[in-house]
């Protein structure tokens, strides 16, 4: 299965037209395999990503331990709120981002969160698919855990210049755009049951900024790891 992942954005794609997917077979070794993948429209190449798949192994186990949150349920549903504030990114969130993921903020100030560090901001959210998941495929959680670490964490790096979506009342002041997108995946889980995705920006600078995040399932099972750096830039007002 693959255990780690890092991907390059280049240029911006368009939905509605094909992709290419060169593949490269790098390495097969005994435990290992690597693979190199670069997408390619219009002739272009516009993301790249290495791949390094592994053989199962057992041996002693450790992770960090989760913070005593909210559970989802405990939290609102924050769609109906967005779809009514007529900001104009609320259309996406109330249509397209309500048929492809169910997500509950944890508000700041919640006992249990963290004690926050200077110069660190923090978010934390649940996650899951709006639909549920064939379970005969890890392969499909691992894809669609992948495409939803990426929804929310250039806002975190973004916080030091405006609120989060489900903070904000007001259209977007800044620019964010995915550059590059590494993932470390530790053990099975479900893309479509809850997971708690805790985020933290420890650096933001030079139109950029670092987020980090782990995934725990709602048994407090470290599942995943990403780090994002993303394009950090204020709007012209």
């Amino acid at each position: 299965m693959v255990h780690s992942l890092h991907g390059y954005f280049m240029r911006p794609g368009d939905p509605r037209r094909p992709l290419v997917y060169e593949v490269e077979r790098l390495r097969d070794g005994r435990s290992y395999a690597t693979r190199r993948v670069t997408a390619i429209q219009r002739g272009e190449a516009m993301f790249t990503l290495s791949a390094s798949f592994k053989v199962p192994e057992p041996g002693p186990e450790r992770q960090r331990a989760v913070p005593l949150l909210p559970d989802p349920e405990r939290l609102p549903d924050p769609y109906a709120s967005w779809a009514e504030n007529g900001s104009d990114d609320g259309s996406y969130w109330s249509t397209t981002g309500r048929l492809t993921l169910d997500m509950r903020t944890v508000p700041r100030g919640t006992p249990g969160l963290p004690e926050r560090l200077s110069g660190v901001e923090e978010q934390f959210v649940w996650l899951k698919s709006a639909s549920p998941l064939p379970g005969d495929d890890p392969l499909l959680h691992i894809c669609a855990l992948a495409y939803l670490s990426d929804l929310t964490l250039a806002s975190t790096a973004a916080m030091h210049l405006q609120p989060p979506r489900s903070d904000r009342t007001g259209p977007p002041t800044v620019s964010l755009a995915s550059l590059d997108h590494a993932m470390w995946f530790h053990r099975p889980f479900r893309a479509d049951e809850w997971l708690l995705f805790a985020q933290r920006s420890p650096s933001a600078g030079d139109g950029r900024g670092l987020a980090q995040g782990e995934f725990y399932t709602r048994d407090g099972l470290l599942v995943a790891s990403v780090v994002q750096e993303a394009l950090v830039r204020e709007r012209p007002h």
